[in-house]
This record gives structure tokens, C-alpha cells and sequence, in this order.
């Protein structure tokens, strides 16, 4: 397997590209690397698939889901050719498809909700913010629209929301097509800003670590 090793001069910044790596593997070192019993939060969850997997295999002792549920109408929805994500062109029921699916994940984790092992903030990231202390999250998960300006805003949001030595992580780095590696792009550019920041990236997923 190659592995290729990029530094940007004057900063510890190491980026580990593995390649020919499944993102359902690379996901699954990602959440490897996870501490077990953890406070961790998941900003985009849609259907929860990806929620179920971090209970299933970090097992954590506090799972924050953050996601608003809301359909917004083309072109700000508009498809890559041959890719068209599951929340783009629902149509005039659009919203009434995103509160099902909003509906259908209360219900996949009732029990852990029931337990306080989950809970759910339906709101965008920027308004839900608030309800954490710094320092509060062992690490989370960026899963949410791979724009750049949405993926700046949580880093800068969310970074002091992570206590020492822990992660904030998420999917869609080095992403082409519609999304023009925007993400990739406001990651590098976070990491490059900070004082003795890590980041390592296998295929789309990218973990950085905040220094202890």
C-alpha cells in the first residue's frame, strides 16, 4: 500500500495519504482511533447510518447528534453528474421527507435517548453551539455539507468545544467534482493557523489533534 508523507515547513503537520483504501475502511481506522466511553458529537447525521456505526464501534458514553432536517431547494441542492446525494431534489415535499428521516432517527435510537446515551439537536451548528462548554467533547465528527464556508465555520466553532488531545474529524477531504475540494481546503487552512496541530488523512477522512 503506498503511503506518501506531506509537511508544510514550520509547522507539526503530517498528512498520511493512503491510496486504493475503501472509505468504509478508512472510516473504520478513523473510529478505531476513537477513545472508547467518550463524549463525542456527529454535526450532519441525515439517516444516522454513520451514528449507528460510531455507538456500535466506539461505543461511547455520550452521543451528540446535530443536524437541522431541513430540505433546501436546487441550485443550492444542485447534483454532480452520476452523484446525486440523498438530501438534494426531494422536491415540493422535500421537508416533509427531511422531518420523516428527522422522525426515523429518534426512532432508531430511542432506546439510547430513552438511557441519555444520545441526544439530538435539531439545528444547524452554528445555532446549537452554544449548549457545549469548551473543553466539553473528547472529539467530533464533521459529516455535514463539504463546503468550504460550512466546514470553516464548524472548525472555527467547534475546535475549542474539543478538550486537550482530543480530535476533531470528518469525511469529504480531497473531495472533487461539485464540491471542488472545498473541504480539504478549509481543513489545510485551519491546521496551517494553528500551534502544534496534527493532521492525518486516509482517502476522504481527515482527523486532526488538538495538542495536550
Amino acid at each position: 500500500m503506498k503511503e506518501a508523507l506531506k509537511r508544510i515547513p514550520g509547522l507539526r503537520m503530517a498528512v498520511r495519504l493512503l491510496k486504493g483504501q475503501s472509505a468504509r475502511d478508512a472510516r473504520d481506522y478513523l473510529f478505531d482511533r476513537m477513545p472508547k466511553g467518550s463524549v463525542c458529537a456527529e454535526i450532519g447525521v441525515h439517516k444516522g447510518q454513520c451514528s449507528r456505526r460510531i455507538m456500535g464501534q466506539v461505543k461511547p458514553r455520550l452521543l451528540h447528534l446535530i443536524d437541522p432536517w431541513e430540505h433546501k431547494e436546487p441550485p443550492y441542492n444542485k447534483p454532480v453528474p452520476n452523484y446525486c446525494p440523498e438530501w438534494c431534489e426531494l422536491g415540493e415535499n422535500g421537508q416533509l421527507i427531511m422531518d420523516a428521516r428527522y422522525e426515523a432517527v429518534k426512532k432508531l435510537f430511542a432506546r439510547e435517548i430513552t438511557a441519555g446515551r444520545v441526544v439530538m439537536h435539531r439545528g444547524y451548528s452554528n445555532e446549537v453551539v452554544g449548549d457545549f462548554d469548551n473543553g466539553y467533547f473528547d472529539w467530533i465528527y464533521l459529516d455535514s455539507n463539504p463546503l468550504y464556508d460550512v466546514i470553516k465555520q464548524d472548525l472555527e466553532l467547534y475546535y475549542p468545544k474539543v478538550k486537550a488531545g482530543g480530535f476533531i474529524a470528518g469525511d469529504n477531504y480531497a473531495m472533487e467534482g461539485w464540491w471542488h475540494n472545498e473541504a480539504q481546503k478549509a481543513v489545510d487552512e485551519f491546521v496551517a493557523k494553528g500551534a502544534g496541530l496534527t493532521l492525518e488523512v486516509r482517502e476522504h477522512q481527515f482527523m486532526i489533534k488538538k495538542p495536550l
